[in-house]
C-alpha cells in the first residue's frame, strides 16, 4: 500500500503526462487551447496546430511562460500538407507521437433549408477531413511503435438547437445520422489501428 502511495505521489509531482509527446489540433483558442495548456501542465511536450497563427502564438507563449515545452505549426489541417507538417514536426523534434487530440471542428449556424451547399461542404471538411488527415498521418507512427492514443472530440451540445444542420440531421438522415460521422469513423478506424498495437480512439460528447 505504501509503495502505491509513493508511486502516486511521484506521478503527481512529475505530471501525469510526463515524457509524453502530444499533438492538439485547433489549439489557437477555446477547448483546444485549454487542452494544450493542461497537457503541458501535466508534463507533455505539446505540438499545436491551427490555421489561426496569431491565436496559436498566444497559446504557445502561455505554455512556454508556464515552463512547458511546445511547438506551434500554423497551417490548414483540412489539407494533406498542413496535416502532414503538424505530425512531421512532432516526429522530427521528439521522435514519436504518443497522443493525438483531434479537436478541430465547427459549424455554420443555419437552418437546413437555408444553408448553402458551400457552407455544408465547409462543415464536413472542417470536422471530418481534418480528423481523417491527422489521424492517418499519426497512426502510421503509432503503429510502428505499437503504442499511442487518438482522441477525437465531438459534441452533442447543439442537438437541442431546432432545425440547424446538427440537430436537423436526425430528421433528415434518420437513425444513421443520430451520431456524428466522427463517432462512426472513429469506431471503425480504432478497430483497424488496434490490430497493430495499443492505439485507442475515444470521442467526447
Amino acid at each position: 500500500m505504501a509503495s502505491t502511495d509513493v508511486a502516486k505521489g511521484t506521478e503527481q509531482r512529475m505530471g501525469r503526462l510526463a515524457t509524453k509527446i502530444a499533438i492538439v489540433t485547433g489549439a489557437a483558442n477555446g477547448i483546444g487551447r485549454a487542452i494544450a495548456l493542461r497537457f503541458a501542465a501535466e508534463g507533455a511536450a505539446v505540438v499545436i496546430g491551427d490555421i489561426d497563427g496569431a491565436g496559436l502564438t498566444r497559446t504557445a507563449a502561455a505554455i512556454s511562460s508556464a515552463g512547458g515545452t511546445t511547438a506551434a505549426v500554423t497551417g490548414d489541417l483540412t489539407e494533406e500538407g498542413g496535416a502532414a507538417a503538424l505530425i512531421d514536426t512532432a516526429v522530427d523534434r521528439h521522435g514519436r507521437v504518443d497522443i493525438l487530440v483531434n479537436n478541430l471542428g465547427g459549424s455554420r449556424n443555419a437552418k437546413v433549408w437555408e444553408m448553402p451547399v458551400a457552407d455544408f461542404d465547409f462543415v464536413l471538411r472542417l470536422n471530418l477531413r481534418s480528423t481523417f488527415l491527422c489521424t492517418r498521418a499519426a497512426a502510421v507512427h503509432m503503429m510502428k511503435r505499437r503504442q499511442g492514443r487518438i482522441i477525437c472530440m465531438s459534441s452533442g451540445a447543439r442537438e437541442g438547437t431546432p432545425w440547424t444542420l446538427l440537430s436537423g440531421r436526425r430528421r433528415l438522415l434518420g437513425r444513421q445520422g443520430r451520431r456524428s460521422r466522427v463517432h462512426s469513423r472513429r469506431g471503425s478506424g480504432a478497430r483497424r489501428v488496434q490490430h497493430h498495437g495499443q492505439c485507442r480512439c475515444a470521442g467526447t460528447d
